[in-house]
């Protein structure tokens, strides 16, 4: 039964005992001012989902304008000899004289793009286009939701509900309403409480808080099966959605930096409480720059997701893989002591230079370094610090090769 019914119904149920020759005259006022109660609740609703899709969207843009300047994403590049082959946005971007440009594209605007004049010799002059997934977010289905949301609520308030509203409070006022007041009262209060937790997990979500969450099974108040439970459904899933992709490397499948960060700060406060012990690896693929230069990026692309599949089949179940960042990893080890997590990252180096190489493609190897807590640092700062020292005095000793304290394993070598 959906809401504006079960409001019908539970007031035609109270007003069983009052005087029949007035019940008519209630029920038709009441029928006018079913939606008010809510009206003010839907519009808030529908500005803070209009505010998050522009959060949302901006925080995209200005992480994809950040990967560019600092070279995590590569451009598609247009040349100006090549001008007269130029797509149309392209061209009125170039012929706008602007040095950068923002837009979405794709089927239903599932993608931000970014443009900016890329001036050098040769066919160096051109435009550069950095290309960035939204995850699944469609923002051109977003803002035709937002616009309908906003619609209803202009036709709601079209229907002059409010004096709808008061008009039957004054009846309801009468000393022979009293009674039929209080079960009024019950229901409105119960189905209004799930917009207002509605609108606060939104404005919540909003601010950062992507954890926030709400009951769809009726112990808060929030019907499941009606409109409001639905929505409330339909508000988790794209929070679960969401959160997954922001902890996601759209290009291995790996968890990504932020995922990393919250997952090491779970493992210490864990071996701060239980005493134990846990170790991290920090690896990085040798001379990746080289092989990009040689053979392409769509081929360092494919190096990439090979060598994270390799990874992510080599670690145990409890162990956390992660792309850290560019052509580095980083890997969680819980339960793990020296021994264990010298044996565990050679596997990985002698897997990763066991992989064949693709056609007209090299062989690629990596450099590891490990690091314990808590005798290699207590914080996460200070133990990626020493993992990442260790990595370094690998690549220095001659690369493919683990370093962990003053152990260093060599290709070919076993870790003991």
């Amino acid at each position: 039964m959906t809401l504006r019914n079960r409001l019908i119904a539970a007031f035609l149920a109270s007003t069983l005992v009052p005087l029949a020759a007035t019940v008519w005259i209630t029920t038709t006022l009441l029928d006018r001012s079913l939606a008010y109660s809510t009206t003010g609740e839907l519009d808030r609703l529908s500005r803070t989902l209009e505010s998050t899709a522009k959060q949302f969207y901006q925080r995209e843009r200005d992480a994809l304008k950040q990967d560019a300047l600092a070279g995590r994403t590569l451009p598609l590049t247009y040349s100006t000899a090549d001008r007269a082959r130029w797509p149309d946005a392209i061209r009125s971007f170039w012929e706008s004289g602007e040095t950068e440009r923002f837009g979405v594209s794709g089927a239903n605007g599932e993608r931000v793009d970014y443009m900016r004049r890329s001036e050098g010799p040769g066919d160096r002059i051109g435009v550069e286009v950095y290309g960035r997934d939204l995850g699944g977010v469609s923002m051109e289905q977003l803002s035709t939701q937002v616009r309908d949301t906003r619609r209803l609520v202009d036709a709601i308030d079209a229907r002059d509900l409010r004096r709808g509203f008061t008009l039957t409070l004054l009846v309801l006022l009468g000393a022979a309403w009293l009674i039929s007041l209080v079960p009024l009262i019950l229901i409105a209060s119960r189905t209004s409480r799930p917009i207002r937790q509605l609108t606060a997990a939104l404005t919540d979500f909003a601010d950062g808080d992507w954890s926030r969450r709400l009951d769809t099974g009726g112990r808060a108040g929030v019907p499941p099966h009606d409109e409001v439970g639905r929505a409330v459904d339909a508000f988790n899933r794209m929070a679960d959605e969401l959160n997954s992709r922001a902890r996601t490397d759209d290009l291995t499948g790996l968890p990504n930096f932020r995922a990393f960060r919250e997952r090491i700060d779970l493992e210490i406060a864990r071996a701060v409480r239980y005493g134990q012990r846990f170790g991290i690896l920090v690896l990085d693929l040798d001379r990746f720059k080289q092989y990009n230069d040689r053979f392409g990026h769509l081929a360092g692309n494919d190096a990439l997701q090979r060598v994270s599949q390799v990874i992510r089949e080599t670690v145990r179940a409890v162990d956390f893989p992660a792309r850290y960042g560019g052509e580095e990893f980083a890997v969680i080890v819980p339960l793990a002591d020296g021994g264990a997590l010298a044996r565990l990252a050679e596997r990985i180096r002698a897997r990763v230079e066991a992989m064949p190489a693709p056609p007209d493609c090299a062989q690629l190897t990596i450099s590891i370094g490990a690091a314990i807590h808590s005798a290699d640092g207590a914080s996460a700062e200070a133990l990626f610090h020493t993992a990442d020292e260790r990595l370094y005095e690998a690549k220095r000793l001659g690369r493919n090769r683990v370093v962990i304290g003053t152990i260093a394993v060599r290709a070919g070598q076993s870790a003991g």
